[in-house]
C-alpha cells in the first residue's frame, strides 16, 4: 500500500471508524486512540489486497474494543 492510498483510506474512514467506537464506549478519547490503532495496524500488515477493507477496519476496531474491555 503506498503513503498515497493508505492517506486516501485514512481521510475517508478515520471519522466513521472512530463514531463507531465512541458509540460502543461513550468515551471519546478511548475511540481515537483505538481508530489510530486500527489505522496503525492496517499499515503494518499492509492490506492492500483485500476487497472490502472497510469491513476490515470494523472488525479490527471490534476486536480492539472487546480487547480493551
Amino acid at each position: 500500500m503506498t503513503k498515497d492510498a493508505f492517506k486516501k483510506l485514512f481521510d475517508d474512514n478515520f471519522e466513521s471508524v472512530r463514531n463507531y467506537i465512541y458509540y460502543r464506549s461513550g468515551d471519546a478519547e478511548l475511540a481515537t486512540d483505538i481508530a489510530q490503532d486500527v489505522f496503525m495496524k492496517v499499515w503494518e500488515k499492509q492490506f492492500d489486497n483485500t476487497k472490502n477493507i472497510k469491513a476490515l477496519l470494523f472488525k479490527i476496531a471490534h476486536d480492539l474494543f472487546i480487547n480493551h474491555y
